[in-house]
């Protein structure tokens, strides 16, 4: 068992002794953590868009709309389109039996598009 997991386990032991008012307290700063890091990822991703990186890196220059021309906005065609609806649709769990009809059928036009 790794040593995070048996801090985690350890630390929800320990606030469940507490009672109630203890695992509120938890639940309280858990909570204001995890809002820190979001936000702490939003100010992250706009530096790292407005070109604060590595210089030598991907984001050491000014990203804007450049994806919106070099490669545009349909790259692949209709196949990238679909390739991209099977995958956002892989993202939504809840929806598992419409999953398996939608994928299957955006895998047949794909399928078609490449024989023709």
């Amino acid at each position: 068992m790794p040593i995070r997991t048996a801090v985690l386990i350890s630390k929800t032991v320990i606030a469940s002794l507490f009672g109630t008012l203890g695992f509120a307290e938890e639940e309280f700063w858990s909570s204001c953590l995890k809002l820190l890091v979001v936000i702490m990822f939003i100010f992250i991703g706009i530096i790292c868009a407005s070109g604060g990186g590595p210089s030598d890196g991907e984001f050491g220059s000014y990203v804007g709309a450049r994806n919106f021309h070099d490669p545009g906005s349909f790259a692949n065609g209709f196949k990238g389109v679909c390739a991209v609806f099977v995958t956002a649709a892989f993202s939504f769990g809840t929806f598992c039996p419409l999953l398996g009809s939608l994928s299957f059928f955006l895998f047949c036009i794909i399928l078609q598009l490449e024989q023709s």
